[in-house]
């Protein structure tokens, strides 16, 4: 056999993979250096063992033959403020990047995690190799890379975001296969998405400052940050330029392979693999519902809900479509499980089965390819699975309603533009959708497409006053959940024009498009040039000393919604944090966090109190030591004996007497928990803060409840868990929890009450309430709630007034009745079942 010469395309890629291991230099860079070396006639004519060892020799060499410089790239898109120029600095697969005056602050694109990093890498230099060996190009790089229809991003920002807006920028709605590392997601390895991308933004002024490509799943519009992102495709006819089979890849990395060598698969399996991801991103690229137009909701506000209107008592597969609803609308991202149909409609395995098959025939689910893995796999939902889990009960709106609401709208923009201060103005506003058909009379939605401009000419001027804005509302406790990409003055402009309602949803307006009727439109240019300071992100105040224990120790100040908390009097140190039920950003005070309770009653016991007179926590003066019993005790004797205040006790969850029902110790935390705010502010010569009453929502009752009023009914007594166990005995396994919580919704609506005197506490055995008892109960909850309170200056157990006392004497005869004849209805039911 003769030698082979230095024109052999394997020839190459053997030199390229020993200069990769003699260098540590990327197999990409090495097998470009090996081509233009070739091209060049740098290399041995003969390229046996020997020779192909003298090749790598030449080109390991510190002063070895270089890669010819490369050219720019053609730009035949305008891309950003000025024409791409290519970069020496960075390696030649990235191309060129933008040119613009702020391009070095552009944020970070590097991967998120060495799974994004390991992927990127891999699939360059599966890329480079394909496009050498197999396509015919003399280089290999990004642009011609993205020609076959695949973008590894780059891990510089300038490179990034020259590829993005070159290859995305300009085609509107893009249908594309992601390779995404999901923020927050139980893997860190990368997973293929499918999604409409419909715009590329540089620069952020939201959670991130990061570059991004906004996204669409059939369900969300969300961000994408290219540091997420390992990899991009077109979906195509031919799977032949697939790099890495997707499968194998995450196989591999879940295996912790940085960098796997992976074996082709073979044809068939290919195929199979190949059709199966057509299949999927055929029915994800379904069209949105027709009564949803195609446009990025404004503001991040309104993502998906109730596209489509739905009777939810209507039968659906032999179940209410309201139960077929919830199921689509709480499934996790991965899909439905056979577990969760069994729970939620209470059949055995085999019936949920059936069930997740009829779902699929209906067009909802994506059975799991692999037959075995339908018992414990998941069954992906489609594009109409998620409208279905999308829809509401609501009713329609009649077309002069609909107009009505679109005229506040418009008044509000009118408002927006008088402004001066607002950071956004509204360019024009145009009836979208079913809106737009005059002859439409009844209507689930008022369908608005809006077009924003920035008030400030000046693009970082404009960031500046949106981070200024969010530092102030922040700071005010008043930020929410802010899903904008574009701004916190953007979400707050979205929210002026419109709230959140869900009649009337507002959509992005690309400038210069026509859609819909003009309903408002501002000839006027209202931009304006402003001029402000240097921008410094504002950083949480702390102080020296805590005003609750008053221990010298770093604190953190703390302020109610609405009030500044960088200049709040108020500061609280770690421990005093959890006791005053400060939740997240300290501006929000809820319940004793029982862990901070015994964190901090454990210090007091073993390492002693924190004041050596007064209440031993808190140091202040009114305090006196007696015995305490801790939450859950089950001893005689007491727990502590502690020289306390009348607010510290209820902090550290303690009891002055152990058989306090947990229902008194709740309402004395919760006293306390008031009282020490009350004082703080008083304290700190601040206003007293009223907490607004709200009237809680009573759950929903469902067919499970009734069933369980029924079971009460038949047996006189019984508990959750003997509701457990009947299901047991049936073949239904539910979570431990299940019955409890529903046991405790028919708590709240008094259709059942504990047995016996029992602890009201959804574990405990229940029997039926009368309307005789519920209406005693109801008469004595208006006159009086038994239970510590905080008065406004101390915490005190008001004596019941003679009417309550006179209707609880009625209450406890009458339930010393129904006891007894519940309790012989279950003797009666256990002597029948033996």
């Amino acid at each position: 056999m003769s030698p082979k010469n230095s024109t052999n395309i394997s020839n190459r890629q053997t030199i390229a993979k020993a200069l990769h291991a003699e260098t540590q230099m990327g197999y990409q860079r090495a097998l470009e250096r090996v081509v233009d070396a070739a091209e060049r006639g740098l290399l041995p004519a003969v390229l046996d063992a020997a020779g192909r060892a003298e090749a790598v020799r030449i080109l390991s060499a510190p002063t070895g033959p270089q890669p010819a410089a490369r050219k720019a790239v053609p730009n035949t898109q305008e891309v950003g403020e000025a024409a791409p120029v290519a970069s020496p600095d960075f390696p030649p697969w990235d191309g060129a990047a933008v040119t613009w005056p702020d391009a070095g602050a552009l944020g970070s694109t590097a991967p998120a995690n060495h799974y994004v990093a390991a992927v990127r890498d891999r699939l360059r230099q599966d890329m480079a190799k394909f496009l050498i060996d197999r396509a015919g190009a003399r280089r290999a790089d990004a642009d011609h890379c993205w020609e076959l229809g695949h973008w590894i991003p780059s891990d510089h920002p300038a490179h990034a975001v020259r590829q993005a807006q070159q290859y995305l920028g300009d085609r509107g709605w893009t249908e594309v296969r992601v390779l995404w590392a999901r923020p927050g997601a139980p893997f860190a390895e990368p997973e293929w998405i499918n999604v409409n991308v419909t715009s590329v933004h540089p620069r952020s002024a939201g959670p991130r400052d990061r570059p991004w490509l906004s996204a669409y799943d059939g369900r969300d519009h969300f961000a994408l940050m290219l540091s997420d992102i390992a990899a991009l495709s077109l979906p195509g006819d031919d799977d032949e330029t697939a790099p890495v089979d997707p499968d194998d890849q995450a196989k591999a990395l879940a295996a912790g392979v940085q960098n796997p060598d992976l074996e082709r698969v073979d044809g068939a399996r290919r195929g199979a693999l190949y059709q199966a991801r057509k299949t999927e991103e055929a029915l994800l690229r379904a069209s949105p519902h027709p009564d949803r137009p195609a446009l990025v909701p404004l503001g991040g506000i309104g993502t998906g809900g109730g596209e489509v209107a739905l009777d939810l008592d209507a039968p659906f597969l032999g179940h209410p479509t309201r139960q077929t609803r919830d199921l689509l609308k709480r499934a996790g991202t991965w899909g439905l499980t056979l577990r969760e149909i069994r729970e939620h409609l209470a059949v055995d395995d085999s019936q949920a089965l059936a069930y997740l098959g009829a779902m699929a025939g209906q067009g909802l689910l994506i059975a799991p390819g692999n037959a075995a893995d339908r018992d414990g796999g998941y069954w992906k939902i489609t594009a109409g699975g998620v409208q279905l889990g999308r829809g509401t009960g609501r009713k329609a709106v009649s077309r002069a309603r609909a107009d009505a609401l679109a005229a506040k709208v418009v008044n509000a923009a009118r408002d927006i533009n008088a402004d001066p201060d607002s950071l956004w103005w509204v360019k024009e506003i145009r009836a979208v959708g079913p809106y737009s058909d005059p002859g439409r009379e009844q209507l689930l939605h008022v369908d608005l497409a809006v077009h924003l401009s920035p008030r400030l000419s000046d693009q970082t001027e404009q960031a500046k006053a949106e981070a200024r804005m969010e530092d102030d509302a922040r700071d005010a406790g008043m930020t929410g959940l802010v899903r904008d990409m574009i701004g916190y003055g953007h979400w707050r402009t979205r929210l002026a024009l419109a709230g959140k309602g869900t009649t009337v949803r507002m959509f992005m307006l690309h400038p210069h498009a026509e859609e819909g009727t003009a309903l408002f439109r501002e000839d006027r240019d209202l931009t304006v040039t402003r001029t402000t300071p240097q921008y410094r992100k504002l950083t949480p105040g702390t102080v020296g000393q805590c005003s609750w224990c008053r221990r010298e120790l770093e604190a953190v100040r703390i302020a109610r919604p609405g009030e500044p908390r960088r200049s709040s009097p108020i500061a609280l140190c770690e421990d005093c944090q959890g006791l005053g039920g400060v939740v997240g950003r300290a501006d929000d005070y809820q319940e004793v966090y029982l862990h901070a309770s015994y964190k901090v009653l454990k210090k007091l016991k073993e390492e002693g109190a924190f004041h050596d007179t007064g209440c031993m926590l808190c140091g202040r003066p009114s305090a006196s030591a007696q015995q305490w019993w801790e939450q859950w005790s089950g001893s005689d004797e007491p727990d502590a004996v502690l020289r306390l205040c009348q607010i510290c006790p209820g902090l550290l969850a303690l009891a002055d007497r152990r058989e306090r029902e947990q229902e008194w110790r709740e309402l004395h935390q919760a006293a306390c928990l008031t009282g020490m705010h009350a004082i703080l502010r008083e304290e700190a010569g601040l206003d007293p803060f009223t907490v607004p009453t709200m009237k809680r929502k009573l759950p929903r009752l469902t067919e499970f409840h009734q069933q369980i009023l029924e079971a009460i009914t038949l047996n006189g007594v019984i508990s959750a868990a003997d509701m457990d166990r009947i299901d047991h005995a049936q073949g239904i396994h539910r979570k431990r929890d299940w019955w409890q919580s529903r046991m405790g919704h028919l708590l709240q609506h008094d259709l059942v009450t504990p047995v016996g005197g029992e602890s009201r506490r959804p574990w405990s055995r229940m029997r039926a309430m009368d309307d005789e008892e519920r209406d005693l109960v109801r008469k004595m909850r208006k006159l009086h709630v038994p239970g510590p309170v905080w008065n406004g200056t101390a915490v005190i157990q008001p004596q019941p007034p003679a009417d309550w006392v006179r209707l609880a004497d009625q209450l406890k005869t009458l339930a010393a009745k129904h006891d007894r004849l519940a309790l012989g209805l279950q003797d009666a039911a256990q002597g029948r079942h033996g």
